[in-house]
């Protein structure tokens, strides 16, 4: 029988490799800095024990999108300076040199906005994520109590 944090890690597992499918199914990968951000890790003791599955926060951009930069800010350089990277990443070439290219969509972004790609993570982490987490895990609790119930018997007084 599988332990909860074996369990824990199964699904973890699972989960991290569904949404890096979905990544790459939605070619969403240009640095694969997202991509390699998702991970799980599982921690714990007797007394508890949490599954955490995360990575940067560029996979909310890339499933949400982004709304226009509101009017009167400029941005940050943090989306141009991200531009520039995914330009050198999928290896576009333009007629200007990659830095204006990458302060022209910058530019744009921050007018228009984007849309996102609905599912890369939400797919996976939903409810129904968490009914198959609570299912498992509580099959191997309800084994577990049986099989030590079983296998212990009850005191004289007849207490469980």
């Amino acid at each position: 029988m599988l332990s909860i944090a074996d369990i824990l890690n199964e699904v973890g597992l699972d989960a991290t490799e569904r949404i890096k499918q979905n990544l790459v199914d939605a070619d969403r990968i240009a640095t694969s800095g997202t991509y390699q951000s998702v991970q799980y890790k599982v921690v714990g003791d007797l007394s508890l024990i949490t599954l955490t599955i995360e990575a940067n926060k560029n996979i909310v951009y890339l499933e949400q999108g982004r709304k226009p930069t509101q009017k009167g800010s400029k941005g940050s350089t943090i989306l141009f300076d991200a531009i520039v990277k995914w330009i050198e990443a999928k290896g576009i070439v333009a007629d200007i040199d990659n830095e204006r290219l990458a302060y022209a969509i910058t530019n744009k972004i921050n007018r228009e906005g984007y849309e996102g790609t609905k599912g890369l993570y939400t797919d996976v982490l939903n409810d129904d994520f968490i009914k198959k987490v609570s299912e498992q895990l509580g099959r191997n609790i309800t084994t577990q109590l049986a099989n030590g119930i079983n296998s212990n018997p009850t005191t004289s007084s007849g207490d469980i």
